[in-house]
C-alpha cells in the first residue's frame, strides 16, 4: 500500500470539490490491479469523511502473466506500488511491480476522472518476478527486488518514458548461498547436515537509506540481509555484505524433517538517523534489530524480540510528540 498526494487536476478537482486530496493506493496480488481511494475535499480545503470514486488500474499487459514460472505467473500479480517524484519534476508518479507479468510500470497524474495514466512499462528478465520497490532520495532512480530470480534492478526514472534498466545485481553469492561477506554465512546448526537439502531462496523486501548511500535487500531461504552501496549517484550498486537475519540459536523446529528457517519477510530502517535496521523473521517468530553503520552500511546484531509470524514493519517516530 502507498500514500500519494494527488496534484492539481487529480482527485479533488475531478469531482468538483476544490483542492486535490491525498490518494491511498493498494496493490492487489490476486488480480494484478491497483486501486485508489481518497477523501473528498471541499472548496475551503476541508476534508470530509466521504470517499471519492475509486481508481482502478489494470495490468498494462492484459490478463495474461509471463507464464515463465507456471505456478506463480499464470496471470498478473501486482505486488507493490510506490509513489515517486522523478528528479526535476513537481508531480508524483506511481511505480507498480508486477510479479506475475515480469514488469515494472510507471503511471503519471492525469486530468479528470482518469487520475493516472500509463507512462510505460519496463520488461524485467523472464521469470524474474518483480516484488518490492524503493527509490533514491533525489528521485533519479528506483530499485526493484525480484523474488523469483533473486536479483535487484537499478532503474533510471524519467517523467515522460518508462523506467530504464541501468544494472541487474545478483543478491546471492555465486554458489547460490549467503556467501561470506562481512556478515558471514548463516549459522545453520546441527539440522543443516550435508544430507539436508538447502531451501529455495526468494527475495522479499528492499529499502533505501535517506542519505542515498546504501540499499538493503532481504532474501528468504538464504535468510540474509544484503547490504549494497550506491555508486555514480545511485545509478549503480555494489554488494558490501550479506548478514544473517537471525542466528541458529534462535531457531526451534520440533519436526526434524523440516528445514528450520527465519524467513525475513520485511526489513525497515528506524531511528532519527536510521541507525537501526529491523528484520521481521516470519518463520522464527522474531523481530531482530541491528545497529547500522551509516558510513559503511554494515549491520551488527543488537537484540531479538519474539513476535508471532511478523510479516510487515512500520517504525513510529520516537520519542512520541508530547
Amino acid at each position: 500500500m502507498a500514500l500519494i498526494a494527488q496534484p492539481n487536476g487529480g482527485l479533488g478537482e475531478a469531482h468538483g470539490k476544490g483542492p486535490a486530496s491525498p490518494l491511498v493506493l493498494a496493490a492487489n496480488y490476486d488480480d494484478g490491479s491497483v486501486v485508489g481511494v481518497g477523501a473528498t475535499v471541499d472548496a475551503k480545503g476541508r476534508r470530509t469523511a466521504a470517499m471519492a470514486r475509486p481508481l482502478m488500474l489494470r495490468a498494462p499487459a492484459g490478463e495474461a502473466g509471463s507464464k515463465v514460472v507456471a505456478e506463480r505467473q499464470a496471470s498478473p500479480h501486482a505486488h507493490c506500488c510506490l509513489p515517486v517524484t522523478p528528479k526535476g519534476q513537481a508531480e508524483q508518479h506511481v511505480l507498480v511491480a508486477d510479479l506475475g507479468a515480469d514488469t515494472v510500470s510507471q503511471y503519471a497524474p492525469g486530468a479528470g476522472a482518469a487520475q493516472l495514466h500509463l507512462v510505460g512499462s519496463l520488461a524485467a528478465a523472464a521469470g524474474a518476478g518483480p516484488r518490492h520497490l524503493a527509490a533514491s532520495p533525489d528521485g533519479a532512480h528506483a530499485y526493484c527486488v525480484c523474488e523469483l530470480d533473486n536479483t535487484l534492478l537499478v532503474l533510471r526514472l524519467h517523467a515522460d518514458k518508462p523506467p530504464e534498466l541501468r544494472q541487474r545485481v545478483a543478491l546471492l553469492a555465486a554458489d547460490g548461498g549467503a556467501g561470506a561477506g562481512a556478515g558471514g554465512a548463516p549459522k545453520k546448526g546441527k539440522r543443516a547436515a550435508a544430507e539436508t537439502p538447502t531451501p529455495a531462496s526468494f527475495a522479499s523486501a528492499i529499502i533505501a537509506s535517506r542519505d542515498g548511500r546504501h540499499v538493503y535487500a532481504a532474501v528468504r531461504g538464504a535468510d540474509i540481509i544484503v547490504t549494497l552501496q550506491t555508486e555514480q549517484g545511485g545509478a549503480r550498486l555494489a554488494v558490501v555484505s550479506r548478514t544473517p537475519s537471525g542466528e541458529a540459536a534462535d531457531l526451534t523446529c520440533p519436526d526434524e524433517s523440516r528445514w528450520p528457517a527465519h524467513t525475513p519477510r520485511d526489513i525497515k530502517l528506524a531511528g532519527p538517523r536510521e541507525e537501526l535496521l529491523l528484520a521481521a523473521n516470519q518463520d522464527s517468530h522474531s523481530i531482530v534489530s541491528f545497529r547500522r553503520d551509516a558510513d559503511t552500511g554494515g549491520l551488527a546484531r543488537l537484540s531479538i524480540v519474539e513476535s508471532p509470524s511478523p510479516c510487515c514493519l512500520l517504525p513510529l517516530a520516537w520519542p512520541p510528540p508530547s
